[in-house]
């Protein structure tokens, strides 16, 4: 089952312009989602220097679900 850590960036020299991003795994638990999301999200944002993170969470993603 695939695992998504979903996180809200904003810019740093805008914070009202905000956007949510993805990175998927398929390996591991929520557990390890989390215990994993600050290494994840470190090298995401030295990346994108522009951005900031605001909030994380991890959670199962549901392949069966459609998209409208």
């Amino acid at each position: 089952m695939l695992i998504e850590l979903a996180f809200i960036a904003c810019m740093q020299t805008a914070v009202e312009t905000c956007r949510e991003e993805y990175i998927r795994s398929n390996q591991g638990t929520l557990l390890g989602c989390l215990l994993g999301a600050q290494a994840e999200l470190a090298q995401w944002a030295n990346r994108h220097a522009e951005w900031r993170i605001e909030s994380y969470r991890c959670h199962y993603v549901d392949e069966t679900a459609q998209k409208i």
